[in-house]
């Protein structure tokens, strides 16, 4: 369900989308569960310069704690601090592509990726057993991914047997906003998608955060399956599982939705801006 919403308070001033995209402030997702009464936790995402810079959670006492804070040197994301996981670290090479990721997974093991990017527009996104930096380093895994002259994956598959070439190749069709329409997958079968008129706000704010290629080079490994979860628009069943209130602009004020009917469990997340 979507309602258009002419003015809120906290809204934009100006109706114009990049406007109200440039003026966001920060965003809140709120879970209250009404069988158990008083339950409430928020966690806020703070935005600064069109990125996300600071993650807070409120729990059900009223205290806050700092989850998450994203770290940048020279506007590229370094540092991915977090309090209760292992924290992500990002490396560019002069040209200010990425080439590497570290981190350290749920299990306490280490995470390393390194990014080679052949050419422009041709990347391997390989999982390895140590730094990107070091020479020794055994590939675990290799996806492939070709970009198009916006960024956007235009073919994708892995290389099992590290030659160079994808094997089994997905192939993603876009239309003219950056949404994916369908993917064609080496079988011959395609897989349409259909997307509405509202911008994906969370999505919008990770591509800036984390750059438009480098998102996608963090998500590699799903391009290579056929699967994928970048696009700037909301999908057209976005709107019919859950309730939006939408902006004048298309960015959505707010979204509601019913995570356990039975537990009266809703999850509300809210936008607000400058």
């Amino acid at each position: 369900m979507v309602l258009i919403v002419v003015c809120l308070a906290g809204c934009s001033k100006d109706d114009d989308a990049s406007s109200q995209k440039s003026e966001m402030d920060y965003y809140t997702v709120t879970n209250t569960i009404g069988t158990i009464p008083g339950y409430i936790d928020i966690v806020k995402n703070t935005v600064k310069d069109n990125k996300l810079v600071l993650q807070t959670m409120t729990n059900n006492n009223g205290e806050e704690s700092i989850t998450v804070q994203y770290i940048y040197n020279g506007g590229k994301l370094s540092l991915v601090k977090t309090t209760y996981i292992s924290d992500e670290n990002f490396y560019y090479d002069s040209a200010g592509r990425l080439i590497g990721i570290s981190s350290i997974n749920n299990y306490g093991e280490n995470d390393y990726y390194r990014f080679v990017h052949v050419s422009d527009r041709l990347v391997f996104a390989e999982i390895l057993d140590g730094p990107y930096s070091d020479a020794d380093v055994h590939i675990y895994n290799r996806a492939i991914l070709e970009f198009d002259a916006d960024d956007n994956v235009s073919k994708a598959g892995f290389d099992n047997d590290l030659d160079g070439q994808m094997d089994y190749p997905a192939y993603y069709s876009y239309d003219n906003r950056g949404n994916v329409v369908s993917v064609q997958f080496n079988n011959g079968e395609t897989m349409p998608y259909e997307y509405s008129d509202v911008w994906n706000n969370v999505n919008i704010l990770n591509a800036n955060t984390y750059g438009k290629r480098g998102w996608r080079l963090k998500d590699a490994f799903n391009f290579a399956g056929g699967l994928f979860s970048n696009c700037p628009n909301l999908f057209a069943y976005d709107l019919t599982k859950d309730s939006y209130e939408v902006l004048p602009g298309g960015f959505y004020k707010k979204k509601t939705h019913v995570r356990d009917a039975a537990q009266q469990w809703i999850v509300t997340t809210e936008f607000f801006f400058k």
